[in-house]
């Protein structure tokens, strides 16, 4: 859970929670007011601190939105369109669109950060085995050649020295790698970093499945296709993908149709222009954007699970060759003094 300078924000797992749950309580014909009541005296400390104040606002006479405002902890996309659903009368389908929103979005950050983690534990792990290695193991193989009165030389007398001075130039290693890593850190923050991650394919996956999502969030709680695009636009953290819904925007306002637009400016690829025309035909445009939403995220969990089914026996290829080499390059020279003692 994050924390902002003056309150709780809420994670998206925990905002889809809070949305389904309203949905419920309004489907149950149960007010607002007492549905947050019951959520404050059943959650943690946090959570429920954050419940007892919309409960105030809400006895205060202010609106639900006006009181999930109040908190700080809901993001403005999500106060914008309970605000649309108070307005309308839908608030209940707008909550349980919000829960499916915020669902993915859970979805998509779980998604990032195990395409990140997994592959960086592996290669630590290889690391510290190759340490471990070359600092404990080769030490020993020194002493060896040293009791038989042998020199070594080539590949192994480089391993020694470098176990010798195994703290200095782990020292200069850390240092590298502290370096390499603050640079990757600033380069991909800053707008040429982010624009060269926006143009990979999983990235392009992610912001396809996002806009697809809240597409299909703002028509089904009865915006149009312009004002859905703007919604999009506005929550889009890719500007490669904002520049072409900007291009959309501007052929539909010189009488281009939706569908049009979208297919030219290829927000989509091509696989997803025959679900586009069938929305277009039957007027399903919000159902299609919520499966092309589920397709897209399904397409960068596979591509993941590619990345992670191919890293995962390389880094154990490599390890071993590595391995390997320093072993034989100790071995065969032991070999060839042991058969000679003997």
């Amino acid at each position: 859970m994050a924390t902002s300078n003056n309150s709780i924000v809420l994670t998206s797992d925990e905002i889809t929670e809070f949305c389904e749950q309203i949905a419920l309580v309004i489907k149950a014909g149960i007010s607002t007011y007492e549905g947050v009541s019951i959520l404050a005296d059943h959650s943690p400390s946090e959570l429920s601190d954050i419940f007892k104040l919309i409960c105030e606002r809400l006895d205060c006479g202010d609106s639900f939105s006006e009181a999930l405002t109040e908190t700080g902890a809901f993001p403005d996309y999500m106060l914008h369109m309970v605000n649309l659903g108070e307005q309308t009368g839908t608030l209940e389908h707008v909550m349980d669109s919000l829960s499916n929103y915020y669902r993915r979005e859970a979805n998509i950050k779980s998604s990032i950060k195990h395409a990140v983690t997994y592959p960086l534990v592996m290669t630590i792990l290889m690391l510290v085995i190759l340490f471990i290695l070359i600092g404990k193991v080769l030490p020993v193989f020194k002493h060896i050649y040293e009791e038989l009165g042998a020199e070594l030389t080539g590949v192994s007398k480089t391993m020694v020295d470098l176990s010798s001075n195994m703290s200095t130039y782990l020292i200069v290693f850390l240092v590298i790698v502290a370096v390499i890593g603050v640079f990757a850190f600033f380069y991909f923050r800053s707008d040429s970093g982010k624009a060269y991650l926006n143009k990979k394919s999983f990235f392009m996956d992610i912001s396809r499945s996002r806009f697809a999502s809240a597409m299909a969030l703002a028509l089904s709680s009865g915006f149009d296709t312009d004002e859905g695009l703007s919604i999009a636009g506005m929550l889009s953290e890719n500007a490669v993908l904002r520049d072409k819904i900007t291009n959309c925007q501007a052929m539909i306002k010189e009488g281009e149709s939706f569908l049009n637009s979208i297919l030219s400016n290829e927000i989509f690829d091509r696989r997803s222009s025959s679900m586009l025309h069938v929305g277009d035909k039957t007027g399903s445009m919000d159902k299609v954007m919520k499966e092309l939403a589920d397709e897209y995220q399904n397409l960068a969990n596979s591509r993941i699970d590619r990345l992670i089914s191919w890293l995962e026996p390389i880094l154990v290829i490599v390890l071993c060759v590595v391995i390997g080499f320093i072993l034989l390059a100790f071995l065969v020279p032991l070999l060839s003094i042991m058969s000679a003692l003997g």
